[in-house]
């Protein structure tokens, strides 16, 4: 992997490096973008333009490799997430965490199975 100005570039068959399952390279890019949430929700009004350019640069990044290697379900939720975010204060705040949600159970859901959990989990733990 080669990083260029905080940008990270995968060299063919970096994705699934050998003796990775698809799984492994799942719950690894789906633990960055978690990661990556967090550390956006952190992100204050007052936080330098560059440090906003560089997650939404990283944020990029992350929803290539989602479309590569997530089930056709995680990339519509997670295309549907990144849509709302971007209209910002049309779709309402709630709508977009909601969204993020549900992207993040369908990760769940495609790495676990079947699951009985839903967005309402997930919001419960951040409010």
């Amino acid at each position: 992997m080669e990083e260029t100005e905080g940008i990270t570039l995968l060299q063919p068959g970096e994705l699934l490096s050998s003796g990775s399952s698809l799984d492994e390279a799942r719950i690894a890019l789906y633990s960055e973008f978690m990661g990556f949430m967090l550390q956006s929700m952190g992100l204050k009004s007052g936080d330098s333009p560059k440090q906003r350019r560089k997650l939404g640069i990283k944020l990029q990044e992350l929803g290539l490799r989602i479309v590569l290697i997530g089930s056709d379900v995680v990339v519509e939720k997670f295309l549907l997430w990144r849509a709302l975010s971007k209209a910002g204060a049309e779709s309402g705040a709630e709508a977009v965490f909601r969204s993020w949600a549900d992207v993040v159970i369908e990760m769940r859901r495609e790495l676990v199975g079947d699951t009985a959990r839903d967005a309402g989990d997930v919001l419960d733990i951040l409010t």
